[in-house]
């Protein structure tokens, strides 16, 4: 079962919201902060728990207010005269109303079967397996956390943090599979580091186990490892359910913030996500999975009143340009660069885009854009990136086989290579390639060579990174006041890299002698 459609009546800021239409799979609510997301939110949480709006969600100068959400459930299809018909729910606010007046009644309508669709959402509840729905909203912190582990504990479904050990006790356990499996795996992804339960006085930690007699406590790490945590011990054992999830990136670092978005993705294949935020990366991540949906939710003043639209975003490029800037993301014009260069490092981004490309591949200039990675290690989240943002922003693999990967060619150079060759299959295997150095300054001219060879030989990185900088610095001046000697010393040692830059020209009006033809 999932949420197929909402519409909001006189609740909160929404006059009316219109039904909005939700995927199966992954949905972004984006907006400034007092927007309406979190009653939309919280308008849906109410299937499940029926205090999540009071009767003073209704808007200001209403009497009532109202919520219908339809729900999908293909096993549970109603025909009558060739049209299926879908149960839903309706609940009603009353601005003065008591319970005995319906405030907080589900109605559920259903036009053939409203006794099967009635004891289906009643059936409905806040403890596993019955509940529908995981919230995690932005009341989620607590100060303490229950120690106490029993079944009771263990599978509450509470839309706070308690109840954190007793889940993070189960899923550790070895019996508890796939999940314990999955649970340990995307722990090392995400914090390097397996996350466990330990006896203390009266119950259990969730902790990392230091040794056999130390731990550090759950407590005792940063709030974003508690956020993730609890949001990962249920994605890690749900299936049909639904996720509210508010402000996902809130205290998570962006590198960590990635890994749980991918893993979010998998698990989008058999539950509904429903996701607030105001993060460019989690926008531009699930913006660009196939089937998901993106809606804007804005306000405005309309007589003295604060009142909320939502707007599904569609594919249009403008509209999602648009966004991502809403959300601080500085975009340059898409429309200018042909292809791009991902490069390992600065050193060899420089010297190719200021003076091997000008001087050696004049046609490339203005046509490839290249890329530094911070070292060999962002190449393939740098490259994963760069695809999010262009399927978000054109909905297509518009610029599959119009990007270049190069690294140094040492062993873990190679390693990330044959990675990516494996993991992007439909793309042609050149896009992906090694320099036969393995650092990119050994491609300076012979006068620079001893300085190479001594830079290399620092083993302290930071200080390697350093003198890295200084000779760039002076081969960059050096060419400045030796434009013509400079030209003639990188032909020769810097051959290789030349020769690749101009295969990738020769690739590029290949591509626009394909599209012409057609």
């Amino acid at each position: 079962m999932w949420i197929s459609s909402i519409q909001l009546t006189n609740i909160k800021g929404f006059k009316n919201s219109g039904e909005v239409k939700f995927s199966k799979g992954i949905n972004i609510l984006i907006g400034s902060n007092n927007s309406g997301k979190s009653t939309i939110l919280r308008a849906i949480y109410k299937v499940q728990k029926l205090d999540s709006l009071s009767n003073k969600a209704v808007r200001v100068g209403e009497n009532t207010g109202e919520v219908t959400i339809k729900f999908e459930q293909p096993e549970a299809k109603y025909h009558l005269s060739e049209k299926y018909f879908l149960p839903f729910v309706v609940y009603t606010l009353h601005r003065n109303g008591e319970l005995s007046q319906g405030m907080l009644n589900r109605r559920i309508i259903n036009p053939l079967d409203r006794v099967q669709a009635k004891t289906t959402f009643s059936q409905i509840s806040n403890v596993e397996p019955a509940n529908f729905i995981y919230p995690f909203l932005s009341k989620r912190k607590v100060t303490t956390f229950s120690v106490e582990i029993n079944e009771q504990n263990t599978k509450l479904v509470a839309d706070s943090l308690i109840n954190l050990y007793p889940k993070i006790d189960r899923i550790t356990e070895p019996y508890y599979q796939p999940a314990n499996n999955e649970y340990e795996k995307i722990c090392m992804e995400i914090f390097g580091f397996h996350v466990s339960s330990a006896v203390v006085e009266k119950g259990k930690h969730g902790c990392l186990r230091v040794n056999m007699s130390e731990i550090i406590s759950v407590e005792e790490m940063g709030e974003g490892i508690i956020n993730l945590l609890g949001l990962i011990v249920d994605l890690c054992v749900a299936e049909g359910k639904l996720f509210l999830i508010e402000e996902l990136e809130n205290d998570i670092h962006p590198k960590a913030l990635k890994c749980l978005l991918e893993f979010i993705i998998k698990k989008s294949e058999k539950n509904q996500f429903i996701i607030s935020t105001h993060s460019n990366i989690v926008t531009k991540y699930l913006g660009a999975i196939p089937e998901s949906k993106l809606f804007h939710v804005t306000m405005n003043m309309e007589d003295g009143i604060p009142t909320s639209y939502i707007t599904e975003i569609g594919d249009a490029r403008e509209e999602r340009i648009k966004v991502l800037e809403e959300l601080g993301y500085e975009l340059f014009d898409f429309d200018l660069w042909k292809a791009y260069l991902i490069l390992e490092e600065s050193s060899a981004e420089r010297i190719i885009r200021d003076f091997l490309i000008p001087e050696f591949i004049p046609d490339l200039k203005d046509k490839l854009k290249t890329i530094a990675s911070q070292g060999i290690d962002d190449v393939e989240p740098r490259f994963n990136d760069f695809l999010r943002l262009f399927v978000f922003i054109h909905t297509t693999t518009l610029y599959e086989n119009k990007a270049w990967i190069l690294v140094d060619g040492d062993t873990r150079g190679q390693d990330i290579i044959k990675n990516l060759k494996d993991k992007f299959k439909s793309w042609s295997e050149n896009h992906f390639q090694c320099f036969s150095k393995k650092n990119f300054e050994e491609y300076y001219p012979e006068r620079f060579q001893e300085k190479v060879v001594n830079l290399l030989g620092i083993e302290d990185k930071q200080k390697k990174r350093e003198a890295k900088k200084e000779l760039l610095d002076e081969v960059r001046t050096w060419i400045g006041e030796n434009r013509e000697i400079a030209i003639k010393e990188f032909n020769e040692s810097a051959e290789e890299v030349i020769k690749l830059l101009d295969s990738i020209n020769k690739a590029l009006k290949s591509i626009s002698s394909k599209i012409e033809g057609t």
